[in-house]
């Protein structure tokens, strides 16, 4: 259930997150992408609805925020931001150029919320299971095949062109790179009670036609793609959100 709207860029959200900063808090660093914080809180900050900015401000200083994003094959972008804390989680979600719906939620109900927003029959929507990264399983361009896709590219062609027809290159890497398929991505930061041992994970998923492939990092695929199984998007980010629910509660108990 939708408790209300308000784009990240509202008055609402930037007012909720300098308030909370002039209160000595500490906002979660994920949300500092995607939120632009002011210098102080504006002067219709009094007028904000006080139960929204009590969810806003549950949201912003949550241990676990995990941004979750899938783009499908044919239809529009679903983005969920998930926040957790030892009450519970706050979701944001918008479909595609829609409205941002901030609702309350139970811990519980996440799996379910996010496997919903994955196309039915997609390689995303496989039941959940981990694969388990290597050197030995990296796809890569060596630098002399990225040089090629950047020079085609500097001529004008799209860079999907260049690297379907790109000539010698194995045949899984350039389903990975040059595949149309659903994507989806994920961006977690976990705090747990010792800060100094928090937790980022950037990761990307696309679906081609001979697999699934993901990428971490910032880089993307050019830094190295990986063929996994199936079921590794629900695998991964549902194992990472209980986790992130685990340190909210023990940080609620402390």
């Amino acid at each position: 259930m939708v408790e209300f709207t308000a784009p990240f860029e509202s008055a609402p959200v930037r007012d909720a997150a300098a308030r909370a900063l002039q209160d000595g808090a500490s906002l979660n660093p994920l949300w500092r992408t995607m939120i632009t914080v002011p210098d102080a809180p504006s002067p219709e900050a009094p007028l904000h609805d006080p139960e929204h900015e009590a969810i806003i401000r549950r949201a912003l200083l949550a241990p676990c925020v995990a941004a979750v994003g899938v783009t499908p094959a044919v239809g529009p972008r679903i983005e969920l931001e998930i926040s957790v804390d030892a009450r519970g989680a706050v979701v944001c979600a918008r479909r595609g150029a829609g409205e941002v719906g901030w609702s309350l939620v139970e811990v519980e109900m996440l799996p379910e919320i996010i496997m919903a927003s994955v196309p039915a029959g997609s390689r995303l929507s496989a039941p959940a299971t981990m694969t388990t990264r290597s050197e030995a399983t990296r796809l890569q361009l060596s630098s002399a095949q990225v040089q090629q896709i950047r020079s085609r590219a500097d001529e004008g062609e799209p860079a999907r062109s260049a690297i379907a027809t790109l000539p010698g290159l194995d045949a899984e890497l350039r389903d990975a790179l040059a595949g149309t398929g659903d994507r989806a991505d994920l961006a977690i930061h976990l705090i747990p009670p010792a800060p100094e041992q928090s937790v980022t994970l950037l990761r990307r998923w696309t679906c081609g036609v001979l697999g699934l492939y993901s990428a971490d990092g910032p880089a993307g695929p050019l830094a190295g793609m990986h063929r996994v199984e199936d079921g590794d998007f629900f695998g991964t980010v549902i194992p990472l959100l209980r986790e992130g629910a685990t340190i909210a509660r023990t940080e609620g108990a402390a």
